[in-house]
């Protein structure tokens, strides 16, 4: 990771440039992106540990993963903005809150800002303390998520369980786009919540993959208005084989393995995702899930933008840019 020091109260230059492509994949999308999912940086070494005691290997802010770095390193690979999500736990909300508004005063208009709960309960703040951060931060958070129900850690909460639908009244009231992560066995509860409230956007995503591959949420979106889907697993960052569900692949495993099977990765992603795209093209929004600390690496970052862009130029060019950055564009909360 290249390092670029400074602190989170003024912007410095940014001396990363775009990286040569390592293949020559035609069609190929050249224009801007919106990365619809990365996970930000936690606010402390203390909220981190805590994280990673429970499985979330997140990074914390320090001399080399800074938010000027982060500015820098999108802008290298011709992305415009992320939605930024800032785990805000119970012990540490204060902090939490504070580092995303040092981030937004500096970098405004670069990072959409999701208040994202952590997926152990006794961690994760109720609505009642959401809604005083909402009030006391006007238009700081603009999203409420990742909701990530898929975690063991998570207590098998269902989509409606009654805390979240106080949540959804309170996106719907502030006008922020709910992310969520459902399990696929949710999609009765699923169905219930976007039908409850269908003024708020709801944006999922990691329901496909793997032979029991649960489409229903692709059904949903053609009946419901308010469903959009992140596209955000033709990385592999968390794997391509069964052990890593215990042991996530390294920086060096990964880059080898894309540049072993970029191709094959391309192919992959345009047999899974065209169809469905080009089928609601206005309804996709693309994304990394940048979680880990390496997934923050400059090298990383541009092979795995090389690999979706390289996917992106393979839909009808009518809609390539719908995919690419439009569409997140007109998901955000105006």
């Amino acid at each position: 990771m290249a390092a670029v020091s400074g602190s989170t109260s003024s912007k410095e230059s940014c001396t990363l440039y775009p990286k040569p492509r390592e293949f020559k994949n035609v069609p190929y999308y050249t224009g801007p992106l919106i990365d619809a999912h990365i996970h930000m940086p936690a606010s402390s070494g203390i909220v981190s540990s805590v994280a990673k005691r429970f499985g979330e290997d997140l990074p914390v802010w320090g001399k080399t993963l800074t938010p000027n770095y982060l500015s820098c390193l999108i802008k290298s690979e011709g992305i415009t903005k992320v939605f930024g999500f800032y785990l805000v736990p119970r012990f540490a909300e204060s902090s939490s809150v504070r580092a995303a508004k040092k981030v937004e005063k500096v970098h405004k208009g670069e990072i959409v800002p999701f208040l994202m709960p952590p997926p152990m309960p006794f961690l994760t703040i109720g609505a009642d303390s959401v809604e005083r951060i909402l009030k006391g931060n006007p238009d700081l958070f603009r999203g409420y998520g990742e909701i990530a129900l898929d975690r063991d850690t998570s207590g098998k909460i269902e989509p409606d369980d009654p805390e979240l639908l106080k949540m959804y009244a309170l996106a719907e009231t502030y006008n922020l786009i709910v992310m969520m992560h459902p399990r696929r066995d949710q999609n009765a509860a699923v169905e219930r919540v976007i039908s409850k409230f269908p003024h708020v956007r709801f944006l999922l995503h990691g329901l496909t993959g793997g032979p029991n591959d649960d489409s229903w949420v692709f059904g949903l979106m053609a009946k419901y208005e308010n469903i959009f889907y992140s596209v955000d697993n033709i990385s592999s960052i968390y794997g391509w084989m069964q052990e890593h569900r215990w042991k996530k692949p390294t920086k060096v495993e990964w880059l080898a393995y894309v540049r072993d099977n970029f191709d094959l990765l391309v192919s992959n992603a345009v047999s899974e995702w065209k169809p469905r795209i080009e089928r609601l093209p206005g309804r996709f929004v693309w994304g990394t899930d940048r979680w880990y600390e390496w997934t923050f690496d400059e090298e990383v970052g541009a092979l795995m933008v090389e690999l979706n862009r390289a996917f992106i130029g393979q839909l009808d060019p009518s809609i390539q840019e719908l995919l690419a950055y439009k569409n997140a564009e007109n998901l955000i909360p105006k």
